[in-house]
């Protein structure tokens, strides 16, 4: 798609040079060296300007419920296994660098 840009003056006086143009894409006219006013085909101004719609409103296909189709989603057979947690092993395991202190009871007082 290209893009040609025209003045002001030069749209006055051969328009239809700004026509044969916009067969190729949009001729942005400048006033004062500005852009002022696009000129493209309608067909493209249409395009640009139909309604914004979602994704899912594109995929919606209507009458499609009607049709009968013999498609089912695969199964995933899963085993679900429920963890055992002994805490009888994780009490015996050793860390390394780790200082064991004994807990505080609560008759005694806190150390700060």
């Amino acid at each position: 798609m290209a893009i040609t840009t025209i003045s002001s003056r030069e749209f006055n006086q051969n328009t239809s040079r700004a026509k044969r143009a916009a067969e190729q894409g949009p001729v942005i006219v400048t006033d004062r060296g500005k852009p002022s006013l696009v000129v493209m085909k309608f067909e493209d101004y249409e395009r640009m300007s139909e309604k914004r719609v979602s994704l899912l409103e594109r995929l919606y296909m209507p009458g499609l419920e009607e049709i009968d189709a013999d498609f089912e989603f695969p199964r995933m057979d899963l085993e679900l296994q429920i963890p055992e947690f002994d805490t009888d092993v994780y009490a015996e395991a050793e860390i390394p660098n780790q200082k064991l202190e004994p807990p505080h009871s609560h008759d005694s007082p806190a150390v700060r």
